[in-house]
């Protein structure tokens, strides 16, 4: 399941990020006339970018979020009351 989830937030990232990559193509060529060429080929140049960066980013924060969750199941293990121990004998050992 895990593996679904993060194959549709990949999906998703890589939409968000094309609509983006779309409306600063636009912006690029309706200021073409007003803009220096060489602002708007850095512009769309690192804008090529940002997909990678949103899915590293999604993966790390992904990552954190997994780790974080094991982190509170391993502090609510400890805070489990332990079970009396009984021996052979039928008496307790003293623990508590």
């Amino acid at each position: 399941m895990a593996a679904g989830v993060s194959l549709w937030f990949s999906i998703r990232v890589d939409f968000v990020a094309t609509a983006l990559l779309l409306v600063i193509s636009f912006v690029c060529i309706l200021s073409r006339d007003f803009t220096n060429p060489i602002v708007l080929s850095m512009l769309l140049n690192y804008s090529l970018s940002i997909q990678s960066c949103l899915s590293s980013l999604l993966q790390t924060q992904m990552s954190l979020e997994t780790q974080m969750v094991n982190a509170a199941r391993c502090m609510k293990m400890t805070q489990v009351i332990q079970e009396k121990v009984v021996e052979e004998d039928g008496m307790l050992d003293g623990r508590e």
